[in-house]
């Protein structure tokens, strides 16, 4: 549900301080107050509507037709008390960075007031994604945000719509890095965590937005780190592990879901799979004098093959 200005309480610091445990300290360490946090925020839910009137525009002119690579795509405009904490945030991590940020253009630093969600069910198929990004927007280094030029690389023109930083792939360190290398247009982040997605800053009309491009593994992942760990969780140790667990098993599932696309491709001679074997009515993939033995074989490997207890699976997954 979408909430119109009327519908936004008036900016309480209790709020904040429970669902973020912000202090005052933390507060005038970022060089701000309460009173001039209220003020960002009034301005913020002042232009909340028309933010997320452009969020759907963005939505309805670019994937409103099916994107090739995408299985879904989903979208937010920021809540108001999750920018004042992302700010405060900001501004104590680097202030030199964001010196100059205030409560009236902050919407120049802050790059994901909206933010889109492009999910996928095979990880390789990132880069049709890509194509589709950077094909369809502007991408010119010059106009790529630096740490000293968030002010001057806004460009206030609401007509101009531009890739505004070099798209970033943030990946576990030990991940199958080939999607990715070979494409000088992309960064390649190893995260020091168990994030994994890329990410595209676009600047569309009078906002940047921010995509977010991911499997639907690394998603499942990342809602339920989300959900169970952050913020009261984040530094229970037994609870880190088993989030650590759970990311290697999505990360095994993205690659054995990308190798059984690939096996059906060198089966069948298609480049790119446009069936699944539970399509397939019994007895034609077998009776097919081309393929059937092959499938045959294969079927008959994994058939033969000793089960694994999960334990053991568990064990391996955690010794790695």
């Amino acid at each position: 549900m979408v909430l119109s200005l009327n519908q936004f309480q008036p900016f309480d610091f209790e709020i904040l301080r429970r669902k973020f445990f912000v202090t005052e300290n933390d507060i005038e360490a970022a060089g701000f107050s309460v009173e001039s946090l209220g003020e960002l925020y009034n301005n913020y839910t002042e232009q909340f509507e028309s933010i997320d009137n452009i969020r759907q525009q963005f939505l309805s002119e670019y994937f409103l037709k099916p994107v090739a690579g995408a299985h879904s795509v989903s979208s937010r405009t920021k809540d108001p008390y999750h920018l004042v904490e992302k700010v405060i945030r900001k501004k104590n991590n680097n202030n030199q960075k964001y010196n100059e940020l205030d409560v009236t253009n902050y919407h120049k630093f802050v790059t994901d007031l909206i933010g889109v969600r492009i999910l996928m069910v095979y990880k390789a198929d990132w880069e049709k994604v890509h194509r589709f990004l950077v094909g369809t927007f502007e991408n010119d280094e010059s106009n790529y945000i630096t740490e000293d030029t968030y002010i001057s690389a806004f460009d206030d023109n609401p007509d101009h719509y531009y890739i505004a930083e070099r798209p970033v792939a943030y990946i576990r360190a030990g991940d199958d890095r080939h999607f990715y290398e070979g494409h000088s247009d992309i960064k390649i982040k190893d995260k020091t965590g168990y994030y994994r997605s890329v990410h595209y800053i676009i600047k569309y009309k009078r906002y940047y937005i921010e995509l977010q491009v991911r499997s639907i593994f690394e998603e499942a992942w990342g809602e339920v780190d989300h959900d169970v760990l952050y913020p009261l969780f984040k530094d229970n140790q037994q609870l880190v592990r088993y989030s650590m667990m759970l990311n290697r098993l999505s990360g095994l599932a993205d690659e054995m879901s990308d190798y059984f696309k690939q096996y059906c491709a060198n089966v069948t001679g298609n480049v790119e799979p446009t069936f699944s074997y539970l399509d397939v009515p019994d007895g034609v993939v077998a009776d097919n004098p081309v393929h059937g033995e092959s499938v045959r074989s294969v079927n008959q490997s994994v058939n033969s093959a000793e089960p694994t207890s999960m334990e053991e699976v568990l064990s391996d997954l955690l010794d790695q």
